[in-house]
């Protein structure tokens, strides 16, 4: 991706969490529609990267997510609804995340971060299936804000921890 995109992505992210930090009380009676509309971000981010990459074949996971980020607006005011679809999309979104980060940490790179936020993010989600109602949504609102964030910060950290490898590498080799 572009630099001027990852820029672009981290500025939108990171705004997007600070608003939720200052707002995540007044956002309640509206989180069908806050969380539809991070997923439709996070979707239509997941298409751009794709297109970029030309990885078409998986462009049915992003699709769907745009389905039930609509799903989530259509059913707003019903907030067991937005509970449940919420806790199923995190369960999914991590489970992808959790597999990307054992896979770099199979091949000896950064991740460990990655697999226990992932891990305390199922829990939390499941936790909201089984119990959903404004408590467990208003928890998951600042998770959301927090997860925005590791959404950039851990990218960069794997980018940088890959640069340091391989600048320790060279220096072995000469």
């Amino acid at each position: 991706m572009s630099k001027a995109f990852k820029i672009c992505k981290a500025v939108l992210y990171f705004g997007l969490a600070i608003a939720i930090f200052i707002l995540h009380r007044t956002v309640m009676p509206y989180v069908g529609y806050l969380v539809g509309g991070v997923i439709l971000i996070w979707s239509i981010d997941e298409i751009i990267e794709r297109w970029h990459s030309k990885h078409f074949t998986s462009m049915s996971i992003p699709l769907v997510q745009i389905v039930i980020a609509v799903l989530l607006c259509v059913t707003a005011n019903d907030i067991v609804t937005v509970c449940v679809m919420w806790g199923v999309w995190s369960v999914i979104r991590e489970s992808r995340e959790m597999t990307k980060a054992l896979d770099r940490l199979v091949h000896r790179r950064s991740g460990l971060l990655n697999v226990i936020e992932s891990v305390i993010v199922i829990v939390m989600s499941a936790m909201m299936i089984l119990e959903p109602g404004e408590h467990h949504a208003h928890i998951h609102v600042i998770v959301l804000g927090i997860e925005l964030i590791l959404e950039i910060l851990f990218p960069l950290m794997n980018e940088l921890y890959d640069r340091h490898l391989e600048k320790k590498k060279k220096a072995e080799a000469e």
